[in-house]
């Protein structure tokens, strides 16, 4: 299994997928982090892409990131690959995508972003077989909405009590508010 953007939820995602006895390789343009235990070896995108049976993407959406799985990158994938983009919308081009599942070159691929939302009558992408979307509320259950709720209110007053900032804050925009 290949991981493309090792943060806090691809390493989650390395350790549920090592879990099951799968051999984990990462690719991570951003951070020189350490390899943890659940992963093999860490790769280069085009390697990821040409080995893994199963590639799955974990990344923000930046400069370098954007358009990063595009027609070259989806014609180097192993053949009957499955991708599945679990990120944001932009790092997939959407119209190569629907050409590599159309070609049976990926066996399937499943989004939960797209590049225009609400997808209008022409989204070619959900009249194609073998790719499975879901709107990104997969993870919004009655517990998940308290934990986050909870993580709010307990980061706004240590800001507002303290005057400091927790380090596992995943929104940039935050730095230009302090």
């Amino acid at each position: 299994m290949g991981i493309v953007g090792y943060g806090a939820i691809g390493e989650r995602m390395a350790a549920l997928a090592a879990a099951f006895g799968l051999r984990v390789v990462e690719f991570d343009s951003e951070r020189a982090k350490r390899i943890s235990r659940q992963v093999w070896k860490r790769v280069a995108l085009a390697e990821l892409l040409e080995e893994c049976d199963l590639a799955t993407l974990h990344v923000p959406l930046t400069d370098t990131t954007r358009n990063m799985i595009d027609a070259a990158a989806l014609a180097s994938m192993k053949q009957g690959n499955i991708l599945v983009n679990a990120a944001r919308e932009g790092f997939v081009d959407e119209v190569s995508l629907v050409d590599a599942v159309d070609s049976v070159r990926l066996q399937g691929t499943g989004h939960d972003k797209f590049d225009v939302e609400p997808p209008g009558e022409s989204f070619a992408v959900a009249r194609c077989n073998g790719i499975l979307l879901s709107p990104q509320i997969a993870g919004a259950t009655y517990d998940s909405a308290l934990r986050m709720s909870m993580f709010c209110a307990e980061y706004v007053e240590q800001f507002l009590m303290q005057g400091t900032r927790r380090d596992d804050l995943v929104n940039y925009a935050w730095d230009a508010l302090c």
